[in-house]
């Protein structure tokens, strides 16, 4: 008899037939099942990073039953983006990078906020998205100052300072923060006048 057979698992089986109501039986021997041909990414990331500070990124070559392709090799790069307005390092990876259908790589993004990574092919013949990850800015490293009102002497004026990490990313964690903020006033070759209040607690970031 010949019949047509399907498994969707990639692995190694061995096939036995028996009798239902009897003692006959026969096996085969070991048979390989490959996987198909590539049908997309799987990223995995940790739920939270910090901008610009490398983290693991995990990318599984997958066939359309979710089989890792162990022999997987594509010409050209696969590229690597965020959904982010920022930049991920590196850019791009090769064959060369997996081992057994999986590439370990580790990564930097540059901008803070809810985002994703995404891989791609360049003969886009399978996509990958990885969870949803929460980016956290770095520590602070400078102050952006904003004047919010017109100004005029001895009245009250609003103030926004931002605190910002080495991309621009706003920090609001006050322990990040630190010391209070020092507020001065002046310009070159201009006498330093009197502003109240002088500093900005970090709890108020």
């Amino acid at each position: 008899a010949q019949v047509d057979l399907r498994t969707y698992a990639a692995e190694r089986i061995v096939l036995t037939a028996g009798e239902r109501f009897g003692s006959a039986s026969g096996k085969s021997g070991q048979i390989r099942i490959d996987a198909g041909p590539l049908s997309h990414f799987l990223v995995s990331v940790a739920p939270k990073v910090f901008a610009g500070e490398p983290f693991p990124v995990r990318v599984e070559a997958q066939d359309i039953h979710y089989n890792i392709i162990r022999d997987f090799s594509v010409p050209g790069r696969i590229r690597i983006r965020t959904s982010g307005p920022g930049k991920i390092t590196p850019g791009d990876l090769s064959s060369a990078d997996f081992s057994d259908g999986v590439a370990v790589i580790p990564a930097t993004v540059t901008s803070s906020g809810m985002q994703e990574i995404l891989v791609e092919p360049d003969d886009r013949t399978g996509q990958g998205r990885s969870n949803p990850i929460q980016v956290l800015p770095s520590a602070a490293v400078s102050y952006k100052v904003d004047v919010l009102d017109a100004v005029t002497a001895g009245e009250p004026f609003r103030v926004r300072v931002t605190a910002q990490d080495a991309y621009g990313n706003p920090v609001e964690d006050a322990r990040s923060i630190g010391r209070p903020v020092q507020l001065t006033t002046g310009m070159a070759g201009a006498v330093t006048s009197q502003i109240v209040p002088s500093t900005v607690s970090p709890s108020l970031f």
